[in-house]
């Protein structure tokens, strides 16, 4: 009966619990996205082009674990991290 409980409580918890690693993927591609917007009415400068290249790395870190991930799957997971 213990058992049980115990199992059930385990699987609710896990269910709920949002996944942090592709939380961090978000805000990367959000830190990116901000930083190539102003992009659109200027020419980045050598600087400004060094910090993209350093964003789209830590985005590529971030996310690879979640390139093969269906549409539906990262609308779930986005959801929970905006709890």
């Amino acid at each position: 009966m213990y058992k049980s409980l115990i199992i059930a409580a385990l699987i609710l918890s896990a269910c709920s619990t949002k996944d942090e690693q592709f939380c961090e993927c978000l805000k990367a591609g959000d830190e990116l996205n901000k930083v190539t917007a102003k992009f659109m009415s200027e020419i980045p400068t050598d600087k400004d082009a060094k910090k993209i290249q350093e964003l789209k790395k830590e985005k590529n870190e971030a996310c690879k674990n979640y390139i093969e991930m269906s549409g539906e799957e990262m609308r779930k997971r986005k959801t929970d991290c905006e709890e």
